[in-house]
């Protein structure tokens, strides 16, 4: 009777164990899937960032641009009126 008691307990910490086990695996799961969608927010982000930058290159870009062609028909301007 004792023998088969202890085999009951055991059988029973084997299923708890078990039990444990699956919620380990669901828990690995769930952490591996909200880390994939963080990576894709982070990805998302930096993308986001870079458009941002090269955007306001080509608006610094085409800034200078204007000021230097202003400045040159300015200057043939200038040109024109000393001739």
């Amino acid at each position: 009777r004792f023998i088969h008691s202890l085999d009951d307990a055991i059988e029973r910490a084997g299923e708890a164990l078990g039990q444990q086990q699956q919620r380990v695996l669901a828990s690995q799961q769930h952490w591996r899937q909200r880390q994939q969608q963080l990576s894709s927010y982070d990805t998302l982000a930096s993308r986001r960032a870079d458009r941002d930058r090269q955007q306001e290159a080509r608006q610094e870009r085409r800034q200078s641009d204007e000021m230097t062609n202003n400045a040159h028909a300015r200057g043939r301007l200038r040109d024109s009126r000393q001739d």
